[in-house]
């Protein structure tokens, strides 16, 4: 399951007496570009891991000498609705995951429109991404669009080891050659109604107060909502 996270976020729990504070931060031990999680109760603190049950449980076992493992989600306070509401506020897409076969999941975590029939109404902006064999190897597949291309990158760990472009989804997923039973845009994650339901939304012309004297926005949110 996918819980929303900000960077700096701090929550207290106590547990046999003891208060635990956990803070997330940018950056964790395994790779600098994730999250990391980091646990404290007086003087004592976790490392920084990649998840907060790693962390919260170190810490708790190492002041407790116990094997006792800790949920790092109850920590952080995500079976509250009241957290939950927190932190989304103020954000207008979170990133969701779509199913295509039994072992492949897709993560849409951007959105970008375009009148590109070939992308099925994503633009630049658009990003998707999931986890599959490549040459052997368990690798993250990052699909997106910058200017007239559909590319895809290849990743293992935090290095990048192919790179493919193409004119669409379909014909960049011909140039890699694998997963073929399945249609570029099927793998970009366009295809599903919940994409195809988001990208519409992106057509739905919207301002803030502070943009009420822009004339050329006002003009498309009258022709959207009250012209016609």
């Amino acid at each position: 399951m996918m819980y929303p996270i900000r960077i700096g976020m701090r929550t207290q729990v106590e547990i046999n007496g003891k208060k635990f504070t956990m803070r997330i931060l940018e950056g964790n031990k395994f790779d600098l570009n994730q999250p990391g999680y980091t646990c404290q109760c007086d003087s004592d603190s976790s490392e920084i891991e990649d998840n907060p049950t790693n962390a919260i449980t170190s810490l708790y076992r190492q002041i407790f000498k116990t094997q006792t493992k800790i949920s790092g989600s109850m920590v952080m306070g995500f079976d509250k609705d009241s957290i939950f509401t927190e932190l989304l506020q103020d954000i207008e897409f979170c990133p969701y995951s779509i199913s295509i076969a039994d072992k492949l999941t897709i993560m849409v975590f951007s959105l970008g429109a375009s009148k590109k029939e070939s992308w099925l109404g994503a633009g630049e902006g658009y990003m998707a991404s999931f986890i599959h064999i490549f040459r052997k190897e368990r690798c993250i597949f990052v699909q997106k669009f910058i200017k007239n291309k559909s590319i895809v990158e290849v990743w293992n760990n935090s290095t990048k080891i192919s790179h493919y472009e193409g004119s669409s989804p379909v014909e960049v997923w011909q140039k890699i050659g694998i997963l073929g039973k399945f249609q570029g845009t099927q793998l970009f994650g366009l295809e599903h109604a919940y994409t195809r339901s988001a990208l519409r939304r992106l057509y739905i012309p919207k301002c803030q107060p502070s943009q009420w004297s822009n004339e050329e926005l006002m003009n498309s949110l009258y022709e959207y909502h009250l012209k016609r």
